[in-house]
């Protein structure tokens, strides 16, 4: 890619954690890469490898072994992000940024966001965390989405009494409250009841690890679902395919809609002029 700070240089390609759009701007998202969280240009109907970009900010500058690891946007526009230690130190954080690139740390003390999602359409907003310090168990979170503060969490999922293989991943929620979460090593993805804490549905995929899943589709009733590539054979002893990504259609339940992240238009045209 070549950015604005880059002096005309390419520069190398980092760990890509998320995108999510831009309000209001069919061709301008925001990244994680690395540390760095960037705006970018880019058309989905052409094939450009070096997109223009501007940094909008880097996390945990004194904190080098920490990298972005995941990335959502609440309802009001803000952007909601976590970070990892790859050192395996409680050095992570889940962290926010504002229209005015305000950065603020919400949660601190541990080694690695796994996953992160913010119910909005519950009638009491929440953050769900999944925390690695804490046996990939699930964590709520209460959210005052007008101030952005986060108040006390409690486990409302406790992977270590599930009879179950693998550990939980990057989560999505659909308009039903329910929470759909990825299973890494766990060949497939499980739908959550936080309230009642416990597992309602299983849908197993031909892979070993999933990544992620996130409802889309022009009804948001598509579950689209990323995999991690295997070397392994899967559990049905077929080769695994693992690094595809699925389309799961007919689960009977509708995603939330896509929220960009909101931006002033100075900076983005400061960003990317």
């Amino acid at each position: 890619m070549r950015g604005r700070e880059s002096k005309g240089k390419e520069e190398e390609p980092g760990y890509l954690s998320f995108a999510v759009p831009i309000d209001d701007h069919t061709d301008k998202f925001v990244l994680g890469v690395d540390k760095k969280i960037i705006i970018i240009r880019w058309n989905s109907f052409e094939n450009k490898f070096h997109p223009d970009w501007g940094l909008l900010e880097t996390v945990d500058q004194t904190i080098p072994s920490n990298i972005l690891t995941y990335g959502t946007v609440d309802n009001l526009g803000r952007l909601i992000f976590g970070t990892m230690n790859t050192d395996g130190l409680k050095l992570a954080n889940i962290s926010s940024l504002n229209f005015k690139l305000d950065l603020k740390t919400h949660i601190s003390g541990f080694a690695w966001c796994k996953g992160l999602v913010v119910d909005t359409y519950s009638p009491q907003s929440k953050w769900y965390l999944v925390n690695s310090d804490r046996h990939y168990n699930l964590l709520a979170y209460n959210y005052q989405m007008r101030n952005g503060r986060i108040g006390s969490s409690q486990a409302v999922f406790d992977w270590t009494q599930q009879r179950m293989t693998g550990s939980l991943r990057r989560l999505t929620v659909d308009r039903d409250g329910k929470l759909w979460i990825a299973l890494d090593g766990g060949h497939g993805i499980i739908r959550v009841d936080a309230k009642g804490r416990n597992i309602m549905k299983y849908v197993g995929m031909p892979v070993l690890s999933v990544g992620a899943c996130t409802f889309g589709g022009p009804k948001s009733d598509i579950l689209f679902i990323s995999t991690i590539p295997s070397f392994h054979e899967n559990h049905n002893g077929q080769k695994d395919k693992g690094g595809s990504i699925f389309a799961v259609l007919g689960l009977g339940v509708r995603g939330l809609p896509t929220k960009g992240f909101r931006l002033l238009q100075n900076i983005i045209e400061s960003k990317l002029p």
